[in-house]
């Protein structure tokens, strides 16, 4: 579970199968943005979701 923006980010930094990706970069752009309060939450959850779309991510450890 994904408890908010900065989490994500961490995710997407730390764990993510490939760092790589249109959808990837634009995920931890929004998710960063969204941890210091300069983007909308729920816009950066919609990118990280596209994310997860784009890396065929199943479980993250």
């Amino acid at each position: 579970m994904v408890w908010d923006p900065a989490h994500a980010a961490r995710l997407l930094t730390d764990c993510w199968p490939v760092q790589c990706g249109f959808r990837y970069g634009t995920a931890l752009n929004r998710c960063t943005d969204a941890a210091f309060g300069t983007y909308p939450w729920k816009q950066a959850r919609s990118a990280f979701i596209a994310a997860i779309d784009e890396a065929r991510v199943r479980k993250l450890r």
